[in-house]
């Protein structure tokens, strides 16, 4: 134990080799499991049996988005057959609770697992431990605006939250709003999918009306893209010191500038 130290050099305790233990083990298995498991052939048979399940069938893949977030199932596949399956409202009303729960399950799966040992890392590490701070106290913006974006991946960004400073409740209530445009977006291209499934392509030009709001979706979110890591910087850097550096030439210039200053006469007798 004692070749396992944290940031600063001193042995973790017996928990945190623990928990790195069993973080790893966590890690061997999802990626045994993603290598060797039939993936594409069990999620099918989940779709299949969603299908057949009538009323049940939404809240059948609302549940299966907690495995799915464990094991870095993409949950857009889930999204996309919610659609499918089940149309606009229904799908998009499973994807959207579906996807909120699974992510709270990862989210307590990265805290549990890997919290500590992010907290011993960063003891040593003033700028780490302050970026960690601000983040916890924005919480709830963060999770929401990095929601808004399919380019930050779902599955990894709720286990990487986790290991943050962010509460479960800030972490729930970001994801919840933040996740509405993107599972609206893929759960709508799933019901353009199975519209093009049930004309056989014979009437593309339905199919072409309706990817016309997707093109526009996803011109917007390039837009929001840029909007989340403007927003994101700006909070970073209004909430943090400046870097030594730029407090070191500020000080020193603030030291020139009174030494420059005329110094007054002293009056005499």
């Amino acid at each position: 134990m004692a070749l396992l130290r944290d940031s600063s050099g001193a042995p973790l305790d017996s928990v945190s080799v623990v928990r790195l233990a069993v973080l790893i083990g966590c890690l061997v298995t999802i990626a045994v499991a993603m290598i060797l498991l039939p993936v594409s052939n069990i999620l099918f048979s989940l779709f299949e049996t969603a299908r057949a399940m009538g009323a049940w069938g939404p809240p059948l893949i609302a549940a299966a988005y907690i495995p799915a977030c464990l094991f870095l199932v993409p949950g857009m596949i889930l999204a996309l057959a919610s659609g499918y399956l089940f149309g606009m409202a229904a799908g998009a009303i499973a994807a959207w609770l579906g996807s909120t729960v699974g992510a709270a399950a990862a989210f307590v799966a990265g805290r549990v697992l890997a919290r500590e040992l992010v907290v011993a890392g960063m003891a040593s590490n003033p700028k780490r431990t302050a970026t960690d701070r601000v983040i916890a106290e924005h919480g709830f913006k963060f999770t929401m605006l990095l929601r808004l974006t399919p380019l930050v991946p779902f599955n990894l960004l709720n286990y990487v939250l986790g290991m943050s400073g962010i509460s479960l409740g800030q972490f729930v209530l970001g994801s919840w709003i933040g996740v509405i445009p993107v599972t609206l977006m893929y759960v709508y291209l799933g019901t353009v999918l199975k519209e093009i499934e049930e004309t056989g392509g014979a009437n593309l030009q339905i199919a072409g009306s309706q990817i016309a709001p997707v093109i526009f979706v996803l011109i917007a979110i390039i837009a929001i893209t840029a909007f989340v890591w403007y927003s994101i910087k700006k909070i970073l850097d209004e909430a943090l010191p400046p870097p030594l550096d730029v407090a070191g030439k500020a000080s020193r210039d603030e030291l020139t500038a009174g030494s420059r200053r005329p110094r007054s006469k002293k009056s005499g007798a």
